[in-house]
């Protein structure tokens, strides 16, 4: 059987165990040693245990949050806004193909052509790269260039039904607005939208940006 070691009291010599606070001989209160300083009251839980705990539900918050549906894609939102841009409610628009041209760092294609036919395609290429490309115009009336791929099916060809895009191959349909998937196997993968600008009556691209597309797959 072990024996609790006893400390002295400081007034009368007698003995008091740990963690007493008055002498059971005198009645004189006794000063916390200095090992028992900032004991720990919950010896169960270590503060270490407590903190990782913590860290962990807050990883897991903001991993959850960050992973909700909806909400504006951070390109989209900031695009700009063409004036004069056809209703989105109810309308079927096939991709149409018009003609770009590229001046010093940039291609350009007609912004009356995509304010007219609401979805269009074309290419970039330099003789050794070759990059389809995609404007289209939302629902909230954003001006949107992508590259024009959805990868999983390879396809190249898109249209617009009211307030969605679809894909021509495989049917899958994204939000318009978002490029959010709604339904179809290839929602992970729909055009993926990059910076433009508008200037003088002309969608302005930077080839710097167009030559930066990789497959996603």
């Amino acid at each position: 059987m072990s024996i609790t070691p006893s400390s002295k009291c400081d007034a009368c010599g007698g003995a008091v165990r740990p963690g007493v606070s008055f002498c059971p001989r005198c009645g004189k209160k006794q000063a916390l040693p200095a090992a028992d300083h900032g004991v720990n009251n919950n010896p169960g839980k270590p503060r270490w245990l407590i903190v990782i705990a913590a860290c962990a539900v807050a990883l897991f918050v903001y991993l959850f949050i960050d992973h909700l549906p909806g909400g504006d894609h951070p390109v989209i939102a900031g695009q700009p806004v063409v004036s004069d841009a056809p209703p989105a409610a109810g309308e079927h628009a096939d991709q149409v193909s018009v003609a770009a041209r590229v001046d010093g760092g940039d291609l350009t294609i007609p912004l009356s052509a995509v304010r007219e036919k609401r979805i269009v395609e074309f290419e970039y290429s330099d003789g050794t790269v070759s990059v389809p490309l995609l404007a289209f115009i939302t629902g909230e009336g954003k001006l949107v260039t992508a590259y024009r791929m959805c990868e999983p099916c390879n396809s190249k060809k898109f249209s617009i039904d009211g307030d969605r895009m679809s894909c021509g191959n495989c049917e899958t349909q994204w939000s318009l607005n978002t490029l959010e998937g709604l339904q179809g196997s290839c929602q992970k993968y729909p055009p993926e939208p990059f910076p433009s600008r508008i200037e003088d009556d002309r969608v302005i691209i930077s080839v710097a940006q167009i030559r930066k597309w990789q497959i996603r797959l």
